[in-house]
């Protein structure tokens, strides 16, 4: 970690307490929004301790408050240091509410606009203005050079999406929600890999984003990034009729953004970029801003994938299935009391192994959790705090890939036990199996916002007064980040309507604190089953084949239909996968398979 930078950006922040600022708020975040933030800018782990993917930090000179969500209570817990208070958010509270509890009166907050959605700034300023709380802001960020990455274009072989075709309908939308002259304004940088079929193959981070803005307007298309694009992209962009600038010329357009564009009209989604962007905007009266936050239009078009990526992804699942029951059968066939294997062995060991010719790297931070560490939604191993794996409990891996062919992500939870498995571990490893193949084969109505099918995953639990804190499901990118879209089923209000070719993980889960946590996940796509009188009904075929543990389940808890599903899904499994594996794990998964 650069601490040179964080030590000097901290003394200024701390000498500032008790002059002219009483609080400092920050999130794990950057310019552009990302899931993936650089460690250099991430001033929570250095403050903190806590090296989760999602907080938020309020501090004062004495005082440090980390918010975090039911996923990371655990961790934070476990990780933070001694003058951190832990406070998670939930359905009961917001970090809005929490806040009002801690700042008083008449006190300035420092924020770095850059790093803050307009969304939540504006929420921000709401609460603290009802307060009389004064936000100052400070840009400063320890800016990295990433120029000399690896961008290429991806072959229509994998990716059949057409820039020029993407553009069109796009623009389309936006003149159906809104105005035929305007300019749409994004620093998402999955909006902008999928508008330009451009990914960065550098794999650092698991991310195949690179640094850039883009805009469209009604007549053209301008991308802003430093980075190296060589003769084949700079060919395509032109073909495209896509114009090409500098990243610093970014902000100097949007300061002069009707010459520029001859528009007052500017689209911008307030969810998805960062305030600096909507201050340079808001200084022209002259402009009309529109939030796209509800419409999304950008997710209207890349939410449902083409048939052609759908028969990638069907590739992408067979080759995963294959590489993961072959590592559950070397898992299943260690005698761990004997071994020293820790969970960071076994997380180095998927990390780099090869999983097929087109495989291109892991999608996200393989989870390797043993026995406790399970119930921490987002354990990550490493070499100094693995724990060693024995065989007294139970073992959750959470991975996933990207190939050529797309983008994967599955989670198995494995039985280490040689013998006697506790009654309560099968009966909640049971009931969230019961969950996931509920979710699997459920039909619903097109008219269905996504937020609505979240009960039909706990329902089973509910009825066992059980819940876990986490959505149901996200959307995944197509060669693109793990966590991709606006179809995540949650117990939240998502409006956005189910649709054919929508592809989402579906993974419900049960964690108990100090004892195990077991999440089972697999992806799937929505497709149409039949339109009658009634509308259009719909439902989930499955891209992950992969067995579940046989020695976890208790089969006095399936019911017909749960053991029809069971079935089902076996028998395609086996069918689809075992023609590529070796003898001894064909022979396994036959028993693992084998019709109830």
């Amino acid at each position: 970690m650069n601490n040179d930078f964080f030590n000097k950006r901290i003394i200024e922040i701390y000498n500032r307490f008790n002059k002219d600022i009483d609080y400092f708020y920050t999130e794990i975040s950057n310019e552009h929004l990302s899931e993936y933030t650089n460690i250099y800018n991430n001033y929570i782990i250095y403050l903190t301790g806590f090296t989760g993917e999602t907080a938020s930090l309020l501090c004062s000179k004495n005082e440090k408050y980390l918010f975090v969500d039911g996923r990371f209570t655990i961790q934070a817990k476990n990780e933070v240091f001694s003058d951190v208070k832990v406070i998670e958010i939930g359905k009961n509270n917001s970090i809005y509410d929490e806040i009002k509890k801690i700042i008083k009166k008449g006190r300035v907050v420092l924020i770095n606009p850059k790093i803050h959605s307009i969304k939540r700034v504006k929420e921000l300023v709401k609460v603290f203005d009802d307060k009389f709380v004064k936000i100052i802001f400070d840009t400063d960020l320890n800016k990295l050079e990433n120029t000399n990455i690896d961008l290429r274009l991806i072959d229509k072989k994998y990716l059949d999406d057409n820039t020029t075709k993407n553009i069109i309908q796009f623009k389309k939308n936006i003149i159906k929600h809104y105005t035929e002259s305007f300019v749409y304004i994004t620093s998402d940088l999955l909006e902008i890999i999928s508008f330009l079929n451009i990914r960065n193959m550098s794999f650092e981070n698991f991310d195949l984003t690179f640094d850039a803005f883009l805009i469209i307007t009604n007549r053209d298309v301008i991308i802003y990034t430093d980075c190296v694009l060589d003769k084949n992209i700079l060919n395509y962009l032109e073909k495209n009729n896509v114009k090409n600038k500098s990243f610093d010329e970014f902000y100097k357009d949007l300061k002069n953004i009707i010459f520029a564009f001859y528009s007052i009209n500017v689209i911008i989604d307030f969810s998805r970029n960062n305030y600096y962007i909507y201050n340079i905007l808001k200084q022209n009266p002259h402009l009309k801003i529109h939030n796209d936050e509800i419409n999304k239009t950008f997710y209207l078009i890349f939410n449902q994938k083409t048939n052609t990526q759908i028969r990638n992804l069907e590739i992408c699942g067979v080759l995963d299935g294959v590489f993961i029951t072959k590592i559950i059968y070397l898992i299943k066939n260690i005698d761990f009391d004997k071994n020293e294997f820790t969970e960071y062995d076994i997380k180095n060991f998927i990390d780099n192994a090869i999983r097929d010719k087109d495989y291109l790297t892991t999608s996200f931070d393989t989870i390797v959790a043993y026995k406790e560490n399970s119930a921490i939604c987002h354990y990550l191993p490493n070499k100094k705090n693995a724990k060693k794996i024995r065989n007294d409990s139970v073992l959750l891996i959470d991975t996933g890939a990207h190939y050529l062919y797309g983008t994967t992500d599955i989670t198995r939870v494995i039985s280490l036990y040689k013998k006697n498995i506790p009654k309560d571990l099968k009966r909640h490893y049971t009931l969230v199996l019961k969950s996931l193949l509920k979710m699997m084969f459920q039909i619903v109505k097109n008219d269905y916002d996504i937020g609505q099918i979240d009960i039909i995953a706990r329902q089973e639990l509910f009825n066992n007064l059980l819940d876990f804190n986490h959505g149901t499901s996200h959307g995944i990118g197509y060669l693109s980040n793990v966590h991709f879209g606006s179809n995540n089923y949650s117990g939240k209000n998502n409006l956005v309507k189910i649709m054919p070719n929508q592809v989402q993980s579906l993974e419900p889960g049960l964690y108990f604190e100090n004892r195990y946590g077991i999440r089972i996940e697999n992806d799937t796509y929505v497709y149409s089953v039949k339109k009658n009188k009634y509308g259009e009904f719909l439902g989930f075929k499955n891209l992950t084949w992969c067995p579940f543990d046989k020695e976890l389940i208790d089969y006095n808890l399936l019911n017909s239909d749960d053991i029809i599903r069971l079935n089902n899904y076996n028998k395609k499994l086996y069918d689809k996968i075992s023609k590529y594996l070796p003898e001894p794990v064909k022979k396994w998964l036959y028993n693992q398979t084998k019709k109830i």
